[in-house]
């Protein structure tokens, strides 16, 4: 009788146990991702070649890049300029007067949006970084 008890409650514990563990290293996986990625997001903000990431979506804006590329760019490739394809981005959107440069994903996006300055005006623009939430975002150079 005693066996038997042993082993109706082992059925029952050990699915709950498994549960709890799966579920326990899901969660704590999970935050620290996010804190890897926030911290990768303040390296971009006070990167030493801003200026540089700037002119290189000034370039993107005259020169696209393919669909395909933007959807998936390579640090190989050398269609894109130096200094955006070398921080490993995980998408671009290149359109008429912005550039966004994508890192992140699943739960937290991040990264660069250059916005061009106005038709007429002398070439050049903003380089934001930006977040999930509306108080991330922060212009961090100006051409």
């Amino acid at each position: 009788m005693k066996t038997k008890r042993r082993l109706i409650l082992a059925i029952i514990l050990l699915p709950v146990v498994a549960t709890v563990g799966i579920v326990s290293y899901y969660v704590i996986g999970i935050g620290l991702n996010v804190r890897r990625l926030d911290q990768h997001k303040q390296a971009l903000g006070s990167a030493p070649d801003l200026r540089e990431v700037a002119q290189g979506c000034l370039w993107l804006l005259a020169h696209p890049p393919p669909q395909e590329l933007q959807r998936n760019p390579s640090a190989t490739d050398e269609r894109l300029p130096l200094a955006i394809r070398s921080k490993h981005p995980n998408w671009l959107d290149v359109g008429p007067r912005t550039v966004q440069i994508e890192f992140g994903g699943g739960f937290v996006h991040y990264g660069y949006r250059f916005e061009a300055s106005e038709p007429g005006a002398a070439p050049g623009g903003t380089l934001i970084l930006y977040g999930e939430e509306p108080e991330d975002e922060r212009e961090i150079l100006r051409l």
